[in-house]
């Protein structure tokens, strides 16, 4: 699954990137969406766009595209 398909409340691990994202790994890392870390969707938008995740205990709103083009884990 990707982050963009999450549901509010639910959380999950990344566990990887598509390959479209190659440019923008960098700035991933920056913003601590790093591979291991868990994730929890809050909200999205209301055209959905962009969406509201917390990680590492901060909030981070991005654009539905990037949030596509991260794996995630659900946690169960």
């Amino acid at each position: 699954m990707t982050l963009d398909l999450m549901r509010p409340g639910e959380e999950a691990v990344i566990s990887g990137y598509h390959n479209d994202v190659e440019d923008e790994a960098l700035r991933l890392l920056e913003m601590g969406l790093i591979i291991g870390s868990v994730v929890r969707f809050i909200k999205k938008a209301p055209f959905g766009d962009p969406i509201q995740i917390r990680i590492r205990g901060f909030d981070l709103s991005l654009r539905r595209n990037l949030a596509r083009s991260i794996i995630a884990t659900p946690i169960r």
